[in-house]
């Protein structure tokens, strides 16, 4: 059975006109799987059914069904600055039965891949940020949980700081053959993924590795994007007359498969473009675009 097994959950909430969750089956094992979209598409309900703390109104939670196979990353770091590193991770195994000697163990085995040794007698109230994190994901990891669900971890980190948050928890996950759940509305932290299911408006759009969602956009692809305050009328008549194939987001358009020529004939005045290898932010607006239009 898969670390992670959610199949066809609806979830909302009262007084909401729509659910926060339509029919969402999602399956994970020993994998690094982000959920990407922007706020409202569903991320934070999707981990509250999956941590037991929202009812889904239809559907189930195959597993994780033990509270005690998985532990949750916040977005601020859930460490007592009053205690050290050291007191905070004593503490998170106490808190699941762990006595002092299998904590110090456990304790010795997180703190050389987690770049702990210099910060366990640190309060943490006096730690950096990277450092916080680090802290924090040890404390989520003294119970050597099955899943690790992370809920935009590296928010507030400076750029030295999250390129050592995600080498740690690479390292981390392949020693511990941990399955991890991460929530951002980055594109760049969903690329480091092994899979990344693509979230709008409570629906599963996509799940699939970041190169196969770039893979309909071909090797180079054009985003078009509308000048504010100005008509999309030009910018439409001018895809229409061009030999491709476009899907309009809220904001513009991506064609795949792009030729530079195109940067010759875009109508500037009304749009910007920029031609290149597709990203995932491409192609999350690629397959989450709420109008298609076919140019022939």
């Amino acid at each position: 059975m898969p670390a992670i097994d959610l199949t066809n959950i609806t979830a909302g909430y009262p007084g909401k006109p729509r659910p926060a969750l339509s029919g969402v089956t999602l399956r994970a094992d020993r994998e690094t799987v982000a959920l990407l979209g922007p706020n409202g598409s569903g991320k934070s309900t999707l981990m509250r059914v999956l941590t037991g703390l929202h009812t889904p109104e239809a559907g189930r939670v195959v597993a994780p069904n033990d509270r005690a196979d998985f532990s949750v990353v916040f977005q601020s770091p859930a460490v007592d600055d009053l205690l050290t590193v050291r007191e905070n991770l004593t503490l998170a195994a106490a808190l699941h039965g762990a006595n002092k000697a299998a904590a110090n163990r456990r304790i010795e085995a997180l703190t050389d891949p987690l770049g702990l040794a210099d910060i366990l007698g640190t309060r943490c109230a006096t730690l950096s940020g990277g450092q916080r994190r680090r802290a924090d994901l040890a404390r989520a990891l003294m119970p050597a949980p099955k899943v690790l669900v992370l809920d935009e971890p590296t928010t507030g980190l400076d750029i030295d700081a999250r390129a050592r948050f995600w080498q740690t928890l690479d390292s981390i996950r392949a020693t511990e053959q941990l399955t991890v759940l991460l929530a951002t509305h980055l594109a760049d932290e969903a690329e480091r993924c092994d899979r990344v299911a693509l979230l709008r408006e409570g629906g599963l759009i996509a799940d699939a590795s970041p190169s196969e969602l770039r893979a309909p956009l071909g090797e180079r692809a054009a985003r078009i994007d509308l000048r504010p305050g100005h008509s999309d009328q030009p910018v439409r008549t001018w895809i229409d007359a061009c030999d491709a194939d476009a899907r309009w987001w809220s904001a513009g358009a991506i064609i795949p498969n792009a030729d530079a020529r195109l940067i010759d004939t875009c109508p500037m005045d009304h749009a910007t473009i920029s031609l290149g290898a597709p990203t995932l932010e491409d192609a999350y607006l690629w397959h989450t675009a709420e109008e298609s239009v076919a140019i022939t």
